[in-house]
């Protein structure tokens, strides 16, 4: 962390009555944001700090409502958020304790365990469609529906990714000219399997590394930065094909809410093909566009 950000940062949090100690280390480097932790009148505290972006006030906002909507798990809470002059947002968060633990070879009894902790997650009430914005202090989706909103933020992801390949010239440009009639086909003859009238509340990012485990006991659950309200094969629908060991916990999760396995394996397919999208179009300018592009076109 730069000289001048630690310093500021100690100063607001500071004002705010969090006290700091000096040494701030470094705890995780994720896509979209990089985590520290300190000392404080507080405790041990873990340091959020977003990567600049447009919507980076929004993810912070789904941090913040997932803090409050899930009071009965293990979900850190939030102390502060604020930003810094050079525009970065950041969230001062309880430190929950734990370690991330393996999706290899996962064991039933563990599948179960996440898929009852996803269940508790769906099973919260939610309006609207999209990723969760606060209004008149209520998280809730800003769409009326799911259908057109995940097409339309298909075709803009596209049209971005073009517009980006355009300057970069990672991939040859008519290969990502190609994926515009191959979405069109694909909203055409699976509109009738995506276009759900019930929300569920998703976790949006259900990944080993954001779950923590103590003693064998789900200990805390992180980085809500894209939680939706949607389709829940949308949530089983990791981007990379290295997360395959989430079929495991979709099997265990089917039985316990009584969903015909086949059919949440369907729609888990379908969406992978917008979610590597959507994903590859998010971390553009730091992920890789070959891999991204290579799993659209491998759907």
């Amino acid at each position: 962390m730069h000289k001048s950000i630690k310093e500021e940062l100690i100063q607001i949090c500071n004002k705010n009555n969090i006290f700091l100690k000096r040494i701030i280390k470094h705890h995780h480097q994720g896509y979209i944001s990089t985590a520290y932790t300190a000392q404080s009148n507080q405790g041990k505290i873990i340091i959020l700090l977003l990567r600049k972006s447009d919507n980076q006030l929004a993810k912070a906002k789904r941090v913040i409502a997932a803090s409050k909507l899930f009071k009965n798990l293990p979900v850190a809470k939030v102390y502060l958020h604020s930003k810094l002059s050079n525009g970065q947002h950041f969230l001062v968060q309880e430190f929950l304790q734990g370690k991330s633990p393996s999706f290899k070879n996962l064991k039933k009894s563990d599948a179960k365990k996440y898929a009852r902790l996803l269940t508790k997650i769906h099973n919260t009430k939610i309006k609207g469609f999209g990723y969760i914005v606060i209004k008149n202090d209520k998280p809730q989706g800003p769409y009326k529906n799911w259908f057109k909103m995940i097409k339309k933020d298909t075709y803009s992801a596209l049209n971005e990714l073009i517009q980006y390949n355009k300057k970069t010239k990672d991939i040859s440009q008519k290969r990502m000219e190609s994926l515009k009639p191959k979405f069109r086909k694909f909203f055409k003859k699976y509109k009738k399997y995506l276009d759900i009238k019930k929300p569920k509340l998703l976790h949006g990012d259900f990944i080993a590394g954001n779950i923590l485990i103590k003693k064998g006991k789900i200990s805390g659950l992180v980085d809500f930065e894209w939680m939706i309200a949607g389709d829940i094969g949308w949530e089983f629908a990791l981007y990379l094909k290295k997360h395959s060991s989430i079929v495991t916990i979709l099997e265990e999760y089917a039985k316990i809410n009584k969903i015909p396995v086949d059919q949440l394996k369907f729609k888990m397919d379908l969406y992978r093909t917008i979610k590597a999208l959507l994903i590859t179009n998010a971390i553009k300018p730091i992920g890789d566009m070959e891999t991204g592009i290579k799993e659209v076109e491998d759907y």
